[in-house]
């Protein structure tokens, strides 16, 4: 029997199967696109609840350019190719058959992919794809920006406070 907080992974995440690893505890302080952000105290989605954040200067509108402008405001540019790069962090912008972003995962520094599943638990994932889906839809944008010291000391104090287990690094069961 599965955990109750992947009792819907099989249907949302048909692709995923147990090839994925349980990072965090379920929690609505942030969401995927704060994690890719590199952020864990509050959400990041245009038009969002008050307790959210979204640039001001940006359009509250859940667009692929709109998101592509915030990651922007960060260091991130486009790119072609979602494999591992070690001078580069990577982040990919899921949306729905209808074009709406739905999603963002990070490629952490070690080459698994990291994403925070809504208010549910962050997982580290072999592939992007695996995500892939109903509730997401697919990847349509890659981004990079190169790794700095100052990120690579961020990313390990994120990962420190936000996972229950400190095994990004390790091989994934099943993938």
């Amino acid at each position: 029997m599965s955990a109750a907080y992947a009792s819907r992974f099989q249907h949302q995440f048909p692709r995923l199967g147990n090839r994925y690893r349980k990072k965090s505890s379920p929690t609505d302080k942030y969401n995927c696109i704060a994690w890719a952000m590199g952020e864990y105290h509050r959400p990041w989605w245009p038009g969002s609840v008050p307790e959210g954040y979204w640039p001001a200067d940006l359009p509250p509108e859940e667009t692929i350019e709109n998101f592509v402008a915030a990651f922007e405001r960060i260091g991130y540019e486009l790119c072609v190719g979602s494999h591992h790069e070690w001078r580069f962090q990577k982040i990919v912008i899921y949306a729905d058959s209808q074009g709406i972003p739905t999603h963002a995962a990070r490629l952490s520094l070690c080459g698994t992919w990291i994403s925070k599943l809504g208010q549910n638990v962050d997982i580290s994932h072999r592939s992007h794809d695996l995500l892939d889906g109903p509730l997401y839809g697919t990847v349509v944008r890659v981004m990079k920006r190169p790794w700095t010291l100052r990120r690579i000391v961020s990313a390990c104090f994120v990962r420190l406070r936000t996972w229950s287990s400190i095994t990004a690094c390790f091989p994934i069961k099943g993938g």
